[in-house]
């Protein structure tokens, strides 16, 4: 069994060196299909999962118990590549419109000073004719202060 992981992990190994190798020396600016380290990758993940099936096979035909380290190693590879994939494939959904909070504006005139808060954060300090603070993004919202 432990010849049987060493030998699945070489073959992971060698596939996950070759797919380095090419993302690092290959001109990788083909935006409209996969490149030569996806293939690789693609393949090195594709030739496991068959061995998977064919060790599955072998095991519940022979009971090969030599079989379990290929089940083992090339199984956790698949599940993990599965998963990955369905993690990519199926992110978060965003919120609804109507569970976005609105943002709450405020204006305070204290003597000489105006401050402007928004979700109670200060972003804006003005004092006689001296502006503090401006942390107002001017595209976002338009304010007439005097």
């Amino acid at each position: 069994m432990i010849s049987a992981i060493g030998k699945s992990l070489i073959l992971y190994v060698i596939g996950f060196s070759i797919t380095a190798i090419i993302y690092y020396s290959a001109d990788n600016h083909y935006a409209h299909g996969p490149n030569l380290y996806h293939l690789t990758f693609a393949l090195t993940i594709f030739i496991g999962t068959i061995w998977l099936i064919v060790a599955t096979i072998i095991y519940y035909i022979k009971r090969n118990r030599n079989m379990l380290g290929y089940i083992l190693v090339n199984g956790i590879a698949t599940i993990s590549f599965v998963v990955y994939l369905w993690i990519i494939l199926h992110p978060e959904p965003l919120p609804e419109p109507s569970d976005i909070q609105e943002d709450q504006l405020s204006v305070a005139r204290i003597g000489a000073s105006t401050l402007i808060f928004n979700n109670e954060c200060l972003i804006y300090l003005k004092v006689k004719d001296s502006v503090h603070l401006d942390l107002r993004d001017s595209t976002m919202m338009s304010i007439d202060l005097d």
